[in-house]
């Protein structure tokens, strides 16, 4: 059977643009269920490259009696793999199948994740693997080392556009849902080349089916209080507390909430603005590290602030459908991720938040580095106050929480620990510390000067209250 080289080619590149988006794809739709660590990216791209490895391997022994019967094969590995990436890549599905993950009794989201790709990840790309080794058979008249290098380039060309074009693009332009249904559409595209007969009506089935999906998934968003489906995050705002307070949600944890009554407002976030907001004739500038819904300081229109996130829609998103009002002509949002902006950023301030910790599982780690703290404190003016809020236990029972504490303290002098809200197994815990001068002296029994110490801080406090 002849069949052309550009058909047998397109099927090549189309594979390669399918596996490795179905793979980004399924990093950012498990990223508001499980994070996105570096545990949970390696546990995708081992369900992606094992399975892989596996379909060269069979595709390299199946035995064709003819050309019609390897495009039979090759035409029920896609159809295969279409059923299971439309369902796997449904964000419907996927909240579904999460919730009934909790109600059977799931809590260590490392184990969603490796029953999610051992459901829909591990089995459609063996199957896609085994198109390079049979597309290859087609050519068996041509140089074996011709062969090889014509194939590999157009799957890995194929790979490179698969994971360029969905993130920098199609997540951009057209959001995750849609980016989802192209996905499912170049899968399509590859079923519909293996045939030789007449297609419309199949070709009819498949694109229903397609925005079928896509529609179903739109509507559960809606219907979730989703309002945008970015690249970084998944944002929803809903009502609660009988319709008197907003909750901004970023990838399903609670990151900032606006409140008609200020009793029912985050607890962490009074505490802040009471203690450290300072209102004064000469403007304090405020970075704010984590902009959240933008809620620090959103009274406030003396001070500078400087609010930086990884999310470049927060504002708009922020503006419309959270705060219901637009930032004020003192405040400016810098889309950047933290790490990068600290390090490039040679302002200093007077105050800075870190508010990056929206849960347990959604810790950027490279936000919690001893490096990165370091290049935080370079930011401070002299005697600037820096807070970080933290989720961790209180009682320090954790290796987590311990060795948080101890990175902050290898970094910070004299760290002040605060305690918000009642005590439980994860609180919101302020740090606080004063870019000032700082004795490392002790108290022993051979030199103890506590009493002269006491003598100048009771001066100081008495100079304190005759200034007040």
């Amino acid at each position: 059977m002849h069949i052309s080289q550009l058909r047998l080619l397109s099927i090549i590149l189309l594979e390669g643009f399918v596996v490795l988006a179905a793979e980004v794809l399924a990093i950012r739709q498990l990223m508001p269920y499980a994070g996105s660590g570096i545990e949970v990216v390696s546990i995708i791209i081992t369900a992606v490259l094992l399975p892989m490895a596996y379909g060269y391997a069979v595709g390299g022994r199946y035995k064709a009696v003819d050309g019609a019967s390897t495009m039979a094969y090759l035409r029920r590995n896609f159809l295969i793999a279409l059923i299971i990436l439309f369902f796997g890549s449904s964000y419907f599905v996927l909240d579904v199948f999460y919730r009934l993950f909790l109600e059977v009794g799931g809590r260590f989201y490392i184990y969603f994740v490796v029953i999610y790709c051992a459901i829909f990840l591990i089995y459609p790309v063996f199957r896609l693997a085994q198109t390079i080794p049979l597309i290859s058979s087609f050519f068996k008249h041509n140089p074996a080392q011709q062969v090889t290098a014509n194939v590999l380039f157009y799957s890995t060309l194929g790979s490179f556009a698969g994971s360029i074009v969905t993130t920098l693009i199609l997540m951009n332009v057209l959001g995750v849902n849609w980016t989802s249904g192209v996905i499912l559409l170049a899968l399509f595209t590859m079923y519909l080349l293996t045939h030789f007969n007449d297609v419309m009506w199949k070709t009819i089935v498949g694109l229903m089916a397609i925005l079928t999906m896509i529609f179903i998934n739109q509507i559960w968003l809606e219907a979730s209080g989703v309002i945008m489906q970015t690249p970084y995050s998944t944002i929803s705002v809903h009502q609660v507390d009988g319709g008197l307070s907003r909750l901004l949600s970023i990838n399903r944890a609670s990151s900032s909430k606006v409140s008609q009554l200020d009793e029912m407002n985050f607890s962490y976030m009074k505490f802040l603005e009471e203690n450290f907001l300072k209102i004064e004739e000469r403007p304090y500038s405020v970075l704010v590290l984590g902009a959240g819904g933008f809620v620090f300081g959103r009274n406030d229109q003396v001070n500078h602030f400087e609010y930086v996130d990884i999310e470049p829609h927060l504002k708009s998103i922020s503006e419309k459908h959270f705060l219901y009002n637009k930032l004020g002509p003192n405040k400016h949002f810098t889309a950047m991720p933290a790490e990068v902006f600290v390090r490039q950023s040679k302002q200093k301030y007077h105050l800075i938040l870190i508010d990056t910790f929206s849960s347990m599982i959604h810790v950027p780690v490279q936000l919690i580095s001893r490096e990165y703290f370091q290049a935080v404190k370079e930011l401070l003016e002299p005697d600037g106050v820096l807070l970080i809020n933290v989720i961790t236990d209180p009682y320090l029972k954790d290796v987590f929480s311990q060795r948080l504490d101890n990175t902050l303290r290898s970094v910070f002098v004299h760290l002040n620990r605060q305690v918000i809200g009642k005590l439980k197994i994860a609180n919101n815990i302020i740090y606080s510390y004063v870019n000032s001068s700082h004795d490392n002296g002790v108290y022993s029994n051979d030199l103890n000067t506590a009493g002269f110490d006491q003598i100048k801080l009771t001066r100081q406090f008495y100079q304190a209250i005759d200034a007040f």
